[in-house]
């Protein structure tokens, strides 16, 4: 009965590194040239096709060279990384294993602060974008402006009518061309004394950048 001596798995085959080099024999390329094409060293490719882990920079900087490579190849990398990691795994003795496993998974586990840092870098982002905003339309446009009363086209019999609104803090009011006192929210109110007949009351709140915004009201005033 033959006896089979037992091998151990990765030292003369592996399937990462027989994989990566017979895509790149494929594409009919050397190492050289592959190197060139992904600007890695050629020591670093030759050594992932041979197995040489020795050769390879410690922690995630192996699996970045291996990662670029296997998608030049059209291999799956995700797959590739896993099945390298266990390979040099085994052939590392404990003690390298265990330090080699927590560069590893440090290189994962930075995904979740990435990802936070990616969220507060969005939410700073729209903030600014929002206070630009405010800045250019206090800039470039007019104030707002809410005329409270009269309203239009209103008859009455009164000679004196209530002209009140609000407009935006800081903003200039004037009512057919008087200036008119404004408080600190805005609002604003006047007495004027109608004519006899179609009474137009122009409202005109303006900012410093000369941006006006206008109301106009026409009152018909009869005398009882």
């Amino acid at each position: 009965m033959p006896i089979f001596a037992a091998k151990p798995v990765g030292e003369k085959y592996s399937a990462v590194g027989e994989r990566l080099r017979l895509a790149r024999q494929r594409e009919q390329k050397s190492i050289k040239d592959k190197a060139d094409e992904l600007n890695i060293q050629a020591r670093y490719l030759t050594a992932l096709e041979n197995n040489t882990y020795d050769s390879l920079p410690a922690g995630v900087y192996a699996l970045n060279y291996l990662r670029e490579y296997s998608r030049s190849l059209g291999l799956p990398e995700t797959a590739l990384i896993e099945q390298f990691i266990k390979e040099r795994h085994r052939r590392q003795t404990k003690s390298t294993g265990i330090f080699e496993r927590q560069v590893v998974l440090q290189r994962y586990f930075i995904v979740v602060p990435r990802v936070v840092k990616g969220f507060l870098i969005a939410i700073v982002s729209l903030i600014c974008v929002g206070y630009i905003g405010w800045l250019l339309a206090n800039i470039y446009l007019p104030p707002k402006l809410n005329l409270f009363s009269p309203v239009d086209n209103l008859a009455v019999s009164e000679q004196r009518i209530t002209v009140s609104g609000q407009t935006e803090p800081e903003s200039e009011v004037a009512i057919n061309g008087l200036p008119v006192i404004v408080s600190v929210d805005g609002k604003f109110e006047i007495t004027l004394d109608l004519r006899q007949g179609i009474n137009k009351i122009t409202v005109i709140a303006s900012r410093q950048n000369k941006r006006q915004h206008s109301i106009t009201r026409e009152i018909l005033y009869r005398k009882p």
